[in-house]
This record gives C-alpha cells, sequence and structure tokens, in this order.
C-alpha cells in the first residue's frame, strides 16, 4: 500500500465510483487501473472498501477495521 492507493480511494468515494473519479482526476489513470489498485488496497487492509452497484456507482462501506 502506498500514498496513490490511498489517493485512488479518496477520488472514488468522493465522487461515487470510479468512472465518475476518472473524469475528475487532475492527471490521466485509465478505469481498470484505478479498480485494480482499489482491489489491491482491499486485499491489503482485508476489507471490502465499496459496495460495488450496477451502473458502476460505489458506495462507501461501514468497515469494521481491527484496532
Amino acid at each position: 500500500m502506498n500514498i496513490h492507493h490511498l489517493e485512488l480511494f479518496y477520488y472514488v468515494a468522493k465522487f461515487g465510483g470510479i468512472c465518475e473519479a476518472v473524469r475528475n482526476m487532475p492527471y490521466g489513470i485509465q478505469q481498470p487501473a484505478i479498480s485494480s489498485q482499489i482491489i489491491q488496497l482491499e486485499d491489503y487492509l482485508g476489507i471490502t472498501l465499496f459496495r460495488r452497484r450496477l451502473a458502476r456507482k460505489a458506495d462507501c462501506t461501514h468497515a469494521d477495521v481491527p484496532q
């Protein structure tokens, strides 16, 4: 995990989905790259960060993060 993973998480959460995040990021990155890195972050943390929905939207989960 690195700061880039957290930055991508922020944009996806802020804009409600990967497609909207791609449109609003200040630099170019493609949807498959963001999806892959979000999955890597979820695997690293051991939690699901987003509920994937149809129409390419994503909602943040209320993940219980172990202390």
